[in-house]
């Protein structure tokens, strides 16, 4: 089995990689250990999570706005950031949030109406990437 992992590490060229395993199966040789139980934490699985981020303009209120989304990688799986400017340059920054199939903004602030009255484009938008990625 060492020969095996050896031969893997020195095709792929992972030095520092096989250090570290060579010293680990020699350490568990010394204690007596082994067993594929306890080698085998040495190859975690490894989970990336892809992240979305997209940027839109939408007329809203007689302008166009630029409106930046933001997926949330955490545990909730439909969770957006939105943030966009408003005429004084200040940042007004919102979450959406996929309830029962539709998108609705989630904020303990008062918004814009011109925010408010734009969800249904904000949810299209959001399902137009999710599908995309």
């Amino acid at each position: 089995m060492v020969s095996i992992v050896v031969d893997y590490f020195f095709k792929a060229t992972h030095f520092k990689h096989l250090v570290l395993l060579l010293h680990y199966l020699l350490k568990s040789v010394k204690l007596g250990v082994g067993t594929a139980q306890e080698i085998n934490p040495l190859f975690m699985k490894l989970q990336f999570i892809k992240n979305i981020q997209f940027t839109r303009l939408v007329k809203a209120d007689g302008r166009l706005r630029e409106f930046n989304f933001r997926k949330i990688n955490s545990g909730t799986e439909g969770l957006f950031t939105v943030d966009v400017s408003d005429d004084r340059g200040n940042r007004i920054i919102f979450n959406m949030e996929k309830n029962e199939g539709h998108w609705s903004i989630v904020t303990q602030v008062l918004l814009p109406d011109w925010i408010t009255n734009n969800v249904l484009k904000f949810e299209e938008l959001i399902e137009e990437e999710l599908k995309n990625n």
